[in-house]
């Protein structure tokens, strides 16, 4: 691709962080009743800033040197200023006929470009959009050595219903799994446990069929084309009621696995209690994995929230050095696995101080290292349209030991000697979240009703 002028993503940002209206969408249905078109749009801003693990700063710093390229080193400091423009809608016409579509444009610009591609900084790209996606163009508008402007066709799908059920094609979101920070049974758009803003899922190209089997029960199944017939996908799943839990098991064919799945939810006395599950093999292997969580809910005063889950990751391991190839993996890639560790603890609280501020916090402990991230935030509604959010990420545990890697010559480099491997092969990590970058990150949308 080209590259465009150094001024684009300047002028390009500060066009869309011109103020905005207070309100600039139309809901509108036609005399009849026949018609009807609901649209949307939001614009956000967020900047934020980083201090990366000192030990990971050198450890890169080494690495860098031994290559002749210092200045592909990993700065200590860094910060970016990302801003997304998304409109969407739903066009309603005759008694069973749904169209929905989606669209968004994004632009990042980073001090340095180890931040302006939005890859881990441990090294795991961004997720495989192709693994999803039957077809779709190039999403990079533009690309530089310190910003990057994207677009993104997430939504565009026709529904088709009727009392027998429904008929969904095209560009679709799903939202499955009952966990509050892991779903291992969402294998299609899921987040990651520490994303703060979870408005926007990332669409997939599918066909399916929704047929509700009772008041309580329905089941569905899908579709997932791909451009070889050996990586076509599929899902079956149901959902019902038993014991008033609500339950659903499913199985699933996605990329080259077999994928069977279990989410159960339901309340115990005043607790609210969650499980779920998903055991993978693999077609083309001999690897054997299960994912699972399991959850409390309380609410301990009229505006307080509670969420505690135990996750447990069977991709993962408890060997720190061995963290990088876990996290360097396609299916940490895809967004499929989460975590480079066996064992996690999550909790999750929210205190609704007022009708408009919420505090919230997550806390994410791998169980192993012992590690832990820490990810307070505050959420205030300015006015009916405009969202304020501010927060940052603590990590706690052992930062990376550079050491060894300091310590390698131009001749380990030259003859890929055994410590060479096995220095470059973990980056001195001794802990997961003890390699994370401190961080804040200040965040406002506008929102078009």
């Amino acid at each position: 691709m080209a590259r465009s002028p150094a001024w684009l993503p300047f002028a390009v940002a500060a066009l869309i962080s011109l103020p905005a209206p207070a309100a600039a969408a139309e809901v509108w249905t036609s005399q009849d009743g026949g018609y009807l078109l609901d649209a949307r749009a939001f614009y956000k801003t967020m900047a934020s800033g980083y201090r990366l693990a000192p030990g990971l700063v050198a450890g890169t710093g080494a690495l860098a040197d031994l290559a002749g390229r210092p200045e592909a080193a990993l700065p200590e400091y860094g910060a970016t200023s990302a801003h997304a423009a998304r409109v969407w809608g739903t066009f309603v016409f005759g008694e069973h006929t749904e169209l929905q579509a989606g669209w968004q444009a994004a632009g990042n610009l980073a001090s340095n470009r180890a931040f302006a591609a939005g890859t881990d900084l441990l090294g795991a790209p961004a997720q495989d959009a192709a693994s999803r996606r039957l077809v779709d163009f190039d999403p990079l508008l533009s690309t530089g050595e310190r910003y990057q402007i994207q677009h993104n066709l997430d939504l565009l799908a026709l529904k088709f219903g009727g009392e027998r059920g429904d008929v969904t094609i095209g560009r679709q979101v799903f939202s499955w799994g009952s966990g509050r920070l892991w779903n291992p049974t969402d294998l299609l758009s899921p987040f990651a446990p520490t994303d703060i803003d979870r408005e926007v899922r990332r669409g997939v190209d599918a066909v399916r069929v929704s047929i509700p089997l009772s008041l309580t029960a329905q089941a569905d199944a899908l579709w997932l084309p791909q451009k070889t017939l050996r990586e076509q996908g599929a899902v079956a799943r149901v959902r019902f009621n038993l014991a008033e839990f609500d339950v659903s098991p499913s199985v699933a064919k996605y990329v080259r696995d077999v994928v069977y799945g279990l989410d159960a939810s339901g309340d115990l006395g005043s607790l609210g209690v969650h499980i779920e599950a998903a055991y993978t093999t693999a077609l083309d292997t001999d690897e054997r994995f299960l994912r699972g969580v399991a959850g409390l809910s309380a609410q301990p005063a009229d505006s307080v929230f509670l969420t505690a889950e135990y996750y447990y990751n069977g991709w993962g391991t408890t060997r720190p050095e061995e963290y990088l190839d876990v996290l360097q993996s396609s299916r940490v890639a895809r967004g499929e696995v989460f975590g480079a560790g066996r064992h996690y603890l999550g909790i999750v609280t929210s205190w609704q101080a007022t009708g408009l501020l919420a505090v919230n916090g997550i806390v994410i402990a791998n169980l192993t290292d012992p590690s832990a991230q820490l990810v307070p935030s505050v959420e205030y509604w300015a006015a009916q349209s405009i969202l304020v959010r501010a927060g940052g990420y603590v990590p706690l545990g052992r930062g990376p030991d550079a050491s060894g890697l300091q310590a390698l010559t131009p001749l380990d480099a030259a003859t890929g000697s055994e410590a060479f491997r096995r220095e470059t092969g973990s980056l001195g990590l001794r802990s997961e979240y003890g390699a994370s970058p401190l961080g804040l990150f200040a965040q406002v949308g506008f929102y078009f009703l």
